[in-house]
């Protein structure tokens, strides 16, 4: 459960981009469709690394976030949905928020979130209570929230193969010599 402290921190960010975006300094790129070439770069990144978003940063509708060199692109659609996209094709969603995405926050606790323009949250990458982790877009199409080198949730899915773990192997796994 999400506390009234964090809460109200993350309703601040909110309000914060709010008054941003009316006076024209936001720090999300315009929206566009999906492009080529380079996009403009909305937080400190290294070609060799990720792209890393810090606690309270806020992505607004028809804005995005990207990996070092733009092949990964992190988007708040108008349509209300949040998707990353790698090489202009969708790798991953925040499932249920669309049609009512409207702000995603990287809040300072840790968690990623997806909230609604009443400000209901929609979407968690349930990672609260690690003050200080950040959210990393790397170049190969995938996302983390990361805090010191520790990968706390991923856009990756990883499936394993029932075959590699289980002793003794179920009789349908194939035999290798």
């Amino acid at each position: 459960m999400i506390s009234l402290r964090t809460r109200a921190s993350a309703l601040a960010a909110v309000a914060a981009i709010g008054l941003a975006l009316t006076t024209g300094t936001a720090n999300a790129a315009p929206a566009e469709p999906l492009r080529t070439g380079r996009p403009a770069m909305t937080a400190a990144a290294t070609l060799s690394g990720a792209t890393q978003i810090g606690v309270n940063s806020v992505l607004a509708k028809n804005t995005a976030w990207y990996s070092p060199d733009g092949s990964t692109a992190l988007w708040v659609q108008d349509d209300g949905n949040v998707v990353l996209y790698h090489n202009n094709k969708p790798v991953w969603v925040a499932n249920g928020v669309i049609p009512n995405g409207n702000v995603l926050v990287m809040q300072n606790d840790g968690n990623l979130v997806v909230y609604s323009a009443a400000n209901a949250p929609l979407w968690s990458s349930g990672t609260a209570g690690h003050a200080g982790a950040y959210l990393a877009i790397y170049n190969d199409g995938h996302m983390n929230v990361e805090q010191n080198g520790t990968v706390l949730w991923t856009s990756v899915h990883v499936v394993v193969n029932p075959c590699w773990v289980l002793f003794p192997k179920p009789w349908w796994c194939p035999t290798f010599p």
